[in-house]
């Protein structure tokens, strides 16, 4: 095993600060905590999802579908447009709550649709089963965001079974705010 020799500068230019580096470690440790509480507490509150009531009517949709749907006219059926991004932690985290949601109701004559807003089918299948998306599934073939005039991936649409666009959810809902804004379209 060779021999290991520490070197040492013999002059104060040459010095190395030998502060402990504890203190910084600590500033950082401190700053990054701050910073993750902060996005932590944004994060539940967007978790929470501020819900809009609206009264629009609903726009032609520039999306495709990825997979056959049995009734194609949503005509006097409500329906629940889910807009999410593959990539996105926050839809992959809402994913699970829209998919209750979607089963709870879907028997109710309540039509959903999950649609990506990046136009390849694959990437989208692909995000969708990873986040444990059922369908119908649809990508996107223009921008989507500004046909509904959404700031904010993910967001949900409800619309009435008259086809007009009555609430729309902006960041990942939890599952009772989905509930809620699902039933207030039956009625």
């Amino acid at each position: 095993m060779p021999n290991l020799t520490l070197h040492h500068r013999e002059t104060d230019e040459d010095a190395v600060d030998t502060t402990p580096l504890h203190s910084d470690r600590m500033l950082r440790a401190l700053v990054v905590g701050a910073v993750a509480l902060m996005i932590g507490l944004f994060g539940w509150t967007r978790w929470q999802g501020p819900v809009e009531h609206v009264d629009r009517p609903l726009p032609t949709l520039p999306v495709r579908l990825l997979e056959p749907v049995a009734d194609a006219s949503v005509a006097g059926m409500p329906e629940v447009i889910h807009v999410w991004l593959p990539g996105c932690g926050a839809c992959a985290a809402e994913a699970a709550a829209y998919e209750v949601v979607r089963a709870r109701y879907a028997s109710q004559g309540v039509r959903f649709l999950s649609v990506s807003v990046v136009s390849d089918p694959a990437a989208t299948r692909r995000a969708a089963a990873a986040y444990g998306l059922g369908g119908p599934l649809a990508s996107t073939t223009g921008n989507l965001l500004e046909a509904l005039q959404l700031d904010v991936v993910p967001s949900t649409v409800w619309i009435s079974k008259e086809g007009r666009v009555v609430s729309v959810g902006s960041g990942a809902l939890s599952e009772r705010v989905l509930d809620r804004e699902t039933r207030r379209i039956l009625r």
